[in-house]
């Protein structure tokens, strides 16, 4: 077993066990009257550092975004393709599964609405699968989440 899958067993055995403990469940149900602050999140100002040692250097030249499947104006951008696409500018929270929370985020970039304007997907289809692939600790982790459009338009 090469050092790269050891790490990625590590890690995934770490998250099943913190699942099998219930780590950060509390029981309590979230109370929007309550506050911002969900059960078991604590606040903090800064991001955390979740870093379990090297860290891989993405460049912006080697990073695209590419679309395929049922859609009718399928794209690769680059980073530059990217950035010359119209920007949005959102304020968020953010409640982390590692028990941290930040308030009144800043984030700009190209919104879902945009990017599915430019691919034009087919009307027949109700979901959407969003895949991306992470370099992390230099081993790849692939996600998958279906959803449906109106989520992705919405921002979920």
């Amino acid at each position: 077993m090469s050092t790269d899958e050891r790490q990625n067993d590590k890690l995934i055995g770490a998250k099943e066990q913190w699942a099998r403990d219930g780590r950060a469940l509390t029981g309590q149900a979230s109370n929007p009257a309550r506050g911002r602050l969900p059960p078991g999140q604590r606040l903090v100002k800064d991001f955390p550092v979740l870093d379990l040692g090297p860290q891989p250097n993405m460049l912006p030249r080697d990073w695209a975004l590419s679309t395929a499947g049922q859609i009718d104006r399928p794209i690769k951008w680059s980073y530059d393709d990217l950035m010359a696409q119209p920007q949005v500018e959102i304020v968020s929270d953010i409640h982390c599964v590692t028990t941290w929370s930040r308030y009144d985020n800043r984030w700009k970039g190209v919104s879902a609405k945009h990017l599915l304007s430019e691919v034009q997907p087919r009307e027949i289809h109700q979901l959407l699968r969003l895949q991306y692939r992470l370099l992390i600790y230099l081993f790849y982790l692939t996600y998958l989440r279906p959803l449906s459009f109106h989520q992705y338009e919405q921002g979920s």
